[in-house]
């Protein structure tokens, strides 16, 4: 180009080149190469004998022989395809091979324009020939050609060069990809940068739409997540740009489909979750999330929470709510502003009376999942007047024992009657059943202040500070809670509520509404009868 030539560049396309490579003309160019005896003969085994399934709509085929081509999947086989290709040079008069593995290329520069061409097609004749002799094809629909050189050298061509492989005139191209680089006909490279920057831009379009779907189904990390990606002239480091764009995509593919199977899993779980969209319940993770720790009073949350939250109970107010997230979130930061009640204790006088306001029709109580720091010493008065009680029955059994075994059974909420009901009950009982109750009552966290303060022992539960849950009594109904150990979920502006700990808030309050409205039967209705009626269609 320098020297103001023309050059012209053939692609070549060579058919399944690695499927269709002889064996016993590899093994003569093997043995012409050097190969002798007992190498020529490992490699002759290591092509010879194999065999391929295929397996279609659930069938297994016969296995069959492959009789041609070389391994792919291993060193071995790329190497045996060089060697086998590797005299192709030698049939070419006048341009020069360009190879690398299956990708060959011939070029050819010269001031001459006519001449080139002929001796550009001489050697694609010859090329044909040699292909022919070592059961080799051409694609020749995807065989194509370019003229290089300067812009003003390639307007100036009076007529386009005719190229032959057969019959078939070869199709001209002002681009083609070479090992990952475009060359353009001017040696430009603009088609090449433009290529790259599309696939940068292509990389961050696909990143924004993925970011965009993260943050529209609630994951959290995402809602200000922001990263960069610097540009830069060296080609590492465009390689590296386009490495690290790819990497992002994956990740955030991952981790959108794990996000999709847990929401799934959640909304089965919990069916309260199917009133809302996923906006909706981004906003009330976030909304919650304030009251429990404190950041806003519960009757200050927006109007939209409360007209949210009557989808799963139509009887919600801020009372309700208060007492359901103090339930239902290990932390007891949950307040009401001075101005409309003065006294706190009045939403949450007692652990008894809160979750009493929260269950008016309900026979069945229920102990709660509470924090240490927010456990009120209800039954202390009562377990102190029980003990004292024991004590002057002068009963021969270590009362101490027994008392935490009682409270053990019963529960938190026993009552002083029952507890002496169950001593004096179990008074005869093996000493061993009563100890056993007794060391879990030491362990039991939900009875850990009881322990301490009443009878002068440590707890021996572990992870007390965090979260547990109270036993429940032999007559009380089984119901599943969920332990939270991280309740929230914090990014750089917000704190959010987890998915499991809303999911456990809208249950409860969608069991409370439930719990308490009994349905009506029609007055045209006979309860306990067989009762026809006509619909009109």
């Amino acid at each position: 180009m320098d020297k103001g030539n023309l050059n012209i560049a053939v692609f070549v396309d060579l058919k399944k080149a690695f499927d269709t490579v002889d064996h016993t003309i590899l093994l003569n160019k093997l043995q012409y190469y050097g190969f002798l005896g007992d190498e020529l003969k490992w490699i002759q085994s290591y092509l010879s004998n194999r065999s391929q399934k295929c397996f279609i709509n659930g069938v297994l085929l016969n296995p069959g022989i492959i009789k041609c081509g070389v391994p792919q999947g291993s060193i071995l086989g790329p190497l045996l395809f060089l060697i086998f290709i590797n005299d192709l040079p030698g049939c070419l008069a006048h341009t020069i091979p360009n190879m690398y593995a299956d990708d060959t290329s011939i070029t050819m520069g010269n001031e001459n324009f006519n001449l080139m061409e002929n001796r550009i097609n001489g050697d694609l004749q010859n090329l044909c020939i040699w292909l022919r002799a070592n059961h080799l094809s051409l694609n020749i629909v995807k065989s194509e050609y370019m003229i290089i050189g300067s812009v003003q050298r390639i307007r100036n061509l009076s007529r386009e060069p005719s190229l032959f492989i057969g019959n078939v005139k070869l199709k001209r191209v002002k681009h083609n990809k070479i090992l990952g680089v475009t060359v353009d006909e001017n040696l430009s490279w603009h088609e090449h940068i433009s290529n790259t920057v599309k696939k940068v831009f292509e990389g961050i379009l696909r990143i924004s739409h993925l970011y965009m779907q993260l943050c529209e189904v609630g994951e959290i990390n995402y809602l200000t997540w922001k990263t960069k990606f610097r540009c830069s002239k060296n080609e590492g480091c465009r390689e590296e740009l386009l490495k690290n764009i790819d990497e992002t995509c994956e990740t955030m593919e991952n981790e959108l489909k794990q996000w999709k199977e847990s929401i799934d899993d959640k909304r089965h779980q919990c069916y309260s979750l199917n009133h809302f969209t996923m906006k909706q319940i981004l906003n009330l993770r976030k909304e919650l999330a304030k009251a429990c720790i404190g950041q806003v009073p519960v009757d200050e949350l927006p109007l939209q929470t409360f007209m949210l939250l009557e989808t799963v109970n139509k009887t919600i107010d801020p009372l309700l709510l208060a007492n359901v997230l103090r339930t239902m979130v290990p932390e007891n930061l949950i307040k009401l502003p001075e101005e409309g009640f003065k006294d706190e204790q009045k939403y949450f006088v007692s652990d008894t009376e809160g979750e009493k306001i929260l269950m008016d029709s309900v026979e069945e109580e229920m102990d709660v999942i509470q924090p240490i720091m927010g456990r009120r010493k209800n039954s202390l008065e009562t377990l102190t007047s029980t003990k004292e009680t024991l004590e002057s029955m002068c009963m021969t059994i270590n009362t101490d024992h027994y008392l935490l075994a009682a409270l053990q059974d019963s529960g938190r909420r026993a009552t002083e009657d029952d507890l002496i009901t169950w001593v004096v009950t179990h008074e005869n009982d093996e000493e061993e059943t009563v100890k056993m109750l007794y060391e879990e009552a030491k362990k039991n966290p939900c009875l850990s202040n009881l322990v301490k303060d009443v009878f002068g022992l440590e707890c021996q539960a572990v992870n007390d500070e965090e979260t547990f849950l109270c036993n429940t009594t032999a007559n009380e109904r089984e119901i599943e809670r969920t332990i939270v150990l991280e309740p929230y979920v914090n990014n750089k502006e917000d704190t959010y509520l987890t998915l499991g700990v809303l999911a456990a808030i809208l249950d409860r309050l969608s069991e409370s509404e439930s719990e308490y409205i009994r349905r009506k039967i029609p007055p045209v209705l006979k309860e306990g009868e067989p009762n026809l009626l006509l619909v009109p269609k």
